[in-house]
């Protein structure tokens, strides 16, 4: 259930109160979204955010990511409530940004995974991408209720647009996890992770036409394993590698804490029993990997020492195995589990501003790795 602006309650002083490094990198966070969109108001690529900013070069990436607009647009609530930028200017970002969206090249509604950052059409080969344009509409829809009408009425209309039927496979009952143009869709999304907003999105379409029903939902859930109570944490649902950004995206822009489905779950309590187990992970291999312990944790996709990679995650997992291990944490992991253990991930962004290397002035850099020796190095 939505809320409209004018009855959600000032939080300002509660945040002031929170430990410093926490309103550090919510500000660099809202930084991000905000100074690297484009703005050039005549441009085709307007509202797009990148990818990719290499702070050491002060250069952004030449591809735009949809989710990281929706992203943006869902920051800008936070920025007017923090005082950053005015209501007005929140407003005007919102409009311009969701009157362009219209405007860009899509299918049935989704959007392409990338953008070119200049002329705001699909980068490369990019995926036509059901997860990323999810990530959009709940953006779009945060920051059109907050700002309301014609920020409402626009978000409204792109959520509207989103054929769901159409990237779902009715004989399989699940939705398709890609599509290109060039090759038809591929894969499926058959299992818990982040995507648990689409079966919310899908079933709540404005166009009675485009909705999915729960059947999606029932299906994942029945191919989903849960592991059993281990340590400090209770059994959960598990994702495919157990990369916590499955565990946290929906939970950005949907409230699970006091909704138990058919079933008796709680998604809310499930990322918070996941979050635990990465911690207990990385306490364990922290005898192999001096990066890792009780105040850096977090395992999930990001850039290592060879590159990116979307397999780094923490057991139990859906996999059965052992997950991408070398060493590598991702601030943001620990950081993106903050509604479920404040305590930890608050000790974690402590532990992880004692490097310098590690902030800029977007907050956190994407990863680091200090080798496997147990030695205090800045590699």
């Amino acid at each position: 259930n939505y809320v409209r602006a004018e009855e959600i309650k000032d939080y300002r002083d509660e945040v002031r109160n929170v430990d410093a490094v926490v309103t550090d990198v919510l500000k660099g966070c809202f930084d991000f979204f905000y100074e690297t969109a484009v703005t050039e108001e005549n441009s085709p690529a307007y509202g797009l955010i990148p990818d990719r900013y290499n702070v050491k070069m002060n250069k952004m990436g030449a591809y735009a990511s949809i989710a990281s607009v929706g992203f943006g647009l869902a920051s800008l609530p936070t920025g007017v409530e923090n005082e950053w930028i005015t209501k007005e200017e929140g407003y005007n970002r919102t409009l311009l940004t969701l009157k362009n969206l219209a405007l860009l090249e899509k299918i049935n509604g989704f959007y392409f995974h990338f953008m070119d950052m200049s002329k705001g059409l699909r980068y490369n080969k990019s995926e036509v991408s059901i997860i990323d344009t999810a990530i959009l509409v709940c953006g779009a829809l945060t920051a059109g209720r907050y700002f309301g009408g014609e920020c409402e009425t626009l978000a409204t209309e792109l959520y509207s647009k989103v054929n769901w039927k159409w990237y779902y496979n009715d004989a399989t009952m699940r939705f398709y996890m890609g599509y290109k143009p060039e090759t038809g869709f591929e894969g499926a999304w058959d299992h818990c992770a982040e995507q648990l907003m689409l079966y919310v999105l899908a079933a709540g379409s404005p166009t009675e036409k485009h909705r999915v029903s729960d059947d999606a939902y029932k299906v994942m859930l029945s191919k989903t394993k849960k592991c059993s109570s281990l340590g400090n944490y209770e059994g959960y649902y598990m994702s495919w590698h157990g990369s916590i950004f499955t565990y946290q995206f929906s939970h950005a822009f949907i409230d699970f804490r006091n909704i138990v489905d058919y079933k008796g779950i709680n998604w809310y309590d499930n990322s918070v029993n996941a979050s635990k187990a990465a911690i207990d992970y990385a306490v364990i291999k922290s005898t192999e990997y001096k990066t890792y312990g009780a105040s850096s944790w977090g395992f999930t996709a990001c850039d290592g020492p060879n590159g990116y990679s979307g397999e780094y995650g923490f057991a139990p997992n859906a996999y059965g195995k052992v997950a991408k291990l070398d060493g590598t944490v991702l601030p943001c992991g620990a950081i993106g589990s903050i509604p479920f253990t404040p305590e930890d991930s608050i000790r974690a962004m402590k532990n992880y501003k004692t490097y310098d290397k590690m902030w800029s002035k977007y907050g956190f850099v994407d990863a680091y790795n200090l080798g496997t020796t147990s030695s205090h190095t800045d590699d």
